[in-house]
């Protein structure tokens, strides 16, 4: 599956987001291979310039985390991570290889547990979620590692709501607000909004991200290789 998303208002267009999930084998084990990357289009490079890069392997039983890279480049900020989860231990860790702009490099074994994840194996766990069982209105604590550091988040339900994209259609879709961590491009005191579709294919067709520098939206701009044929309403 291959999700391209596009940044408002339409005279910056590009695509700025692509999402693609995949089938690989990880050590004999089959996995599922996220690609994550965004990137800041053209004109708004002069004023921040961001390139962000994430891949995951997790298996296909279970959605267990196996493997994590990340290539960030935050206007100044850079920063690169490897991970290697370990879990046939008495205790799981992380063997981590990690440099940024402001630790420097950094060996590290970081600890892990079953509900800890990297950030596309987060966003992997948070589609196969059974909508069903979650409560609207209540966050609902998740946890991920990046760099040297392991965060506690939170998402919520908000409902129901619907998105209309020019030559496909008013697409049903899963609102939810999804806490973001205080860094180099966020401050943390907003939510970021996530619009996932009410199909079975869960794709992201828009959202909304408070950056430090003002606000961010993106839309859908197109889509392939969904399990199922995308849900449209008149």
């Amino acid at each position: 599956m291959l999700v391209c998303l596009a940044a408002l208002p339409a005279a910056a267009q590009q695509d700025c987001a692509t999402i693609s999930i995949d089938s690989t084998v990880v050590d004999g084990v089959s996995c599922y291979h996220i690609k994550l990357s965004a990137r800041t289009a053209r004109f708004y490079d002069v004023f921040f310039k961001v390139r962000e890069g994430f891949e995951s392997w997790v298996t296909c039983d279970g959605l267990r985390p196996v493997r994590f890279t990340r290539d960030t480049q935050e206007n100044t900020y850079r920063a690169t991570n490897k991970y290697e989860y370990h879990w046939d231990t008495d205790e799981p860790y992380v063997e981590a290889s990690v440099f940024t702009s402001s630790i420097g490099a950094k060996l590290l074994a970081l600890p892990v547990n079953s509900c800890t994840f990297d950030l596309p194996a987060l966003f992997m766990v948070a589609r196969n979620a059974d909508f069903s069982r979650i409560e609207k209105g209540v966050p609902y604590p998740m946890s991920f590692m990046i760099d040297d550091d392991r965060f506690n988040v939170r998402f919520t339900l908000l409902g129901d709501d619907t998105r209309t994209f020019k030559g496909i259609g008013t697409i049903p879709c899963k609102k939810f607000a999804i806490e973001v961590v205080a860094g180099e491009l966020f401050s943390g005191k907003e939510d970021l909004y996530m619009w996932l579709s009410d199909d079975g294919n869960r794709v992201p067709v828009w959202f909304e991200a408070p950056f430090k520098i003002g606000n961010v939206s993106g839309r859908m701009e197109s889509v392939k290789g969904t399990k199922f044929p995308l849900k449209t309403t008149e």
